[in-house]
């Protein structure tokens, strides 16, 4: 017999599948401009979505005013201010998946080696080029992201590094858990530049538009069968 699938509801909308609940929350990620004020449905769903954060007592901290979005290093992130006129940046995949501590820690390392990402972009991209994935034409900077190609995925370098150095993820000690402090990063300085220095000799970075990223190449990382 067939489990019956359980609905999730957030607010007023109902979801199927989790997969779902992100991608309505990337379509308002994507079609709102940088720090306009969301409003609307669209803003009683964050309401009810960010109460789902496993810090969602701090983040809301005394209330929530309203809901935009702002360029956070090289990515697109949910903010939010409080009726006391303080602010800080969320991740809805926190609030959909309730990540575990090996998630987090993984995050965390992207995070610490943005740096060179960052580095890549503004050496690569070139208005007017050409997406190697979707064929789009990437006109702006925005819609420029950093994806890693070849057998090095992200993933595969920060679990083959956490590997070789003996690394226990409950262990790992994270700097930027304050407001506004970009994001959380791995805190041993020299398990910092460690890991930056194998992360600059395996990784093949290119720029791709965010379509891709976002879509194609996120749907190959997790559902490869699909492209088998």
């Amino acid at each position: 017999m067939c489990k019956k699938q359980e609905l999730i509801f957030i607010g007023e909308r109902t979801f199927r599948t989790k997969d779902e609940i992100k991608v309505a929350c990337q379509e308002i990620l994507y079609k709102t401009k940088y720090n306009d004020e969301i409003k609307g449905q669209d803003d009683l769903f964050l309401r009810a979505l960010i109460k789902r954060h496993p810090e969602a007592d701090k983040k809301i901290g005394c209330g929530i005013k309203y809901f935009t979005v702002r360029a956070n290093m090289t990515s697109r992130v949910f903010y939010l201010y409080r009726e006391d006129g303080s602010s800080t940046d969320w991740s809805y995949l926190s609030c959909v998946t309730n990540p575990s501590r090996l998630t987090i820690v993984k995050k965390a390392a992207r995070n610490t080696i943005r740096d060179q990402v960052i580095e890549f972009k503004h050496l690569n991209f070139k208005p007017g080029m050409i997406c190697p994935i979707s064929g789009k034409t990437i006109d702006t900077s925005p819609v420029a992201h950093v994806d890693h190609s070849g057998e090095w995925t992200f993933d595969k370098i920060i679990t083959t590094f956490m590997k070789n150095n003996n690394i226990d993820p409950n262990k790992i000690e994270l700097a930027g858990t304050e407001d506004n402090s970009i994001q959380k990063t791995w805190k041993d300085p020299i398990l910092v530049e460690k890991l930056k220095q194998f992360h600059k000799e395996k990784a093949i970075l290119q720029i791709v538009h965010e379509y891709a990223n976002l879509s194609i190449l996120d749907s190959k990382k997790n559902y490869p069968e699909r492209f088998m």
